[in-house]
């Protein structure tokens, strides 16, 4: 392989390395900003299979609702038959009555039992490990001065601003609906899942590019520093072969008379030429 060792050629290649560099960033930044798109559109996909997943979900429950009720009127027929049975050593009244109270005495029990139970695992998650990684994130970034308490205020300081954020942007949302509504305009349709997908396929085969583009790029930049550095090291080398063939040329015209007659010759009229313009300078100045 050649390099190019032409100072011209050098510029060269570092302008294309610096371009080739540049479009390296350039592309990230692009992919970067797509990818949080396509992100939010996986998203949406996904929920709207989990919801259509739901919807036969729900078709199936309806069915199992339907086998409770009718275990329901299982239970309401043998509580009935036990009613009856009771009514044959007591008055009727006197056996439903107990059977209410049998009931009712369970209910309460079952009931306060699981709303205990509940309350106790209020809310639905790991806040102690939630905090525990949190305080270890913050004593590797902070050291000791990251404490329990200063934690547990931060954290309530972004609850706090995550709830006014939440406000002002339904009061924002509402003031947009309000100022369309005084204009006459529509509401803002969202996209059916059918364009989601559509976009999505578009925006993966615009990222595919700027990934392959990336890699052209790259191996650009890595081709062009190899010639780069192979130049830079070929100079010292092509210096010292001009110095060795310059000597060499100039001993072989040491070597032949004609040639050291004519070069005298050149020199003793450079210098002749030399003295005189000297002596009409020095005239010039003495006037």
């Amino acid at each position: 392989m050649t390099t190019n060792t032409n100072p011209k050629g050098i510029r060269a290649g570092i302008a294309g390395i610096k371009s080739g560099v540049t479009n390296i960033i350039g592309a990230a930044k692009l992919i970067s900003r797509d990818g949080r798109e396509q992100l939010k559109d996986e998203i949406a996909i996904a929920k709207h299979e989990l919801k259509t997943k739901g919807i036969a979900v729900g078709k199936g429950a309806a069915f199992l609702v339907v086998a409770v009720v009718f275990a329901l009127l299982l239970t309401i027929a043998l509580v009935s038959a036990i009613i009856l049975g009771l009514s044959t050593v007591m008055p009727g009244w006197a056996a439903a009555l107990l059977v209410s109270l049998i009931f009712l005495i369970i209910l309460a029990i079952c009931a306060l039992i699981g709303i205990k139970r509940v309350k106790a695992e209020l809310p639905f998650k790991p806040e102690s490990a939630i905090f525990g990684v949190l305080f270890d994130l913050g004593v590797l970034k902070e050291g000791s001065a990251m404490t329990a308490e200063r934690l547990s205020a931060e954290i309530q300081e972004r609850a706090e601003a995550k709830r006014k954020a939440a406000e002002e942007a339904a009061e924002k949302a509402r003031q947009e609906a309000e100022e369309r509504k005084a204009r006459g305009e529509e509401e803002p349709k969202p996209p059916t899942i059918e364009e989601i997908k559509a976009r999505a396929a578009e925006r993966r085969t615009y990222l595919a590019s700027l990934r392959d583009q990336i890699e052209v790029d790259a191996n650009g930049v890595q081709a062009g520093t190899e010639n780069l550095i192979a130049g830079v090291k070929a100079i010292p080398t092509e210096v010292v072969t001009e110095v060795t063939e310059t000597g060499k040329r100039l001993q072989q015209n040491i070597s032949k008379p004609e040639v050291v007659k004519a070069r005298w010759v050149s020199f003793t009229a450079l210098g002749v030429s030399l003295t005189a313009a000297v002596s009409f300078l020095r005239k010039l100045l003495r006037r």
